[in-house]
């Protein structure tokens, strides 16, 4: 389905979307949650054709400013991604990360 000047598909839900453009391109989009230090990961919402460009950003920050959780990408595939944090301080249990990934 054709939607606007070379796009051919888009979808999005609360936590994460995409958009295919005709040419192949992939974005995709999310917000990921990690409860402890331990590996935890999720799904691409469609599958690329080969590894994408893939980052996280931290979403909550302590009240002086400072990220609340420093992640760590541990596998990465054209299916799925699983991070980590990477220090265990009390604050970082529950931190959430908005990601990318771009690609084919």
């Amino acid at each position: 389905k054709t939607i606007g000047v070379g796009i051919i598909a888009s979808a999005h839900s609360d936590t994460s979307g995409y958009v295919k453009f005709a040419n192949g391109l992939l974005i995709q989009w999310g917000k990921f949650q990690i409860n402890s230090i331990a590996a935890e990961g999720a799904k691409f919402p469609i599958e690329f054709t080969s590894l994408p460009t893939f980052t996280l950003v931290p979403v909550r920050y302590a009240d002086d400013g400072t990220p609340q959780g420093d992640f760590r990408t541990r596998k990465l595939t054209n299916k799925e991604f699983k991070c980590q944090l990477t220090n265990d301080s009390a604050y970082t249990i529950y931190s959430f990360a908005h990601w990318i990934a771009i690609g084919y």
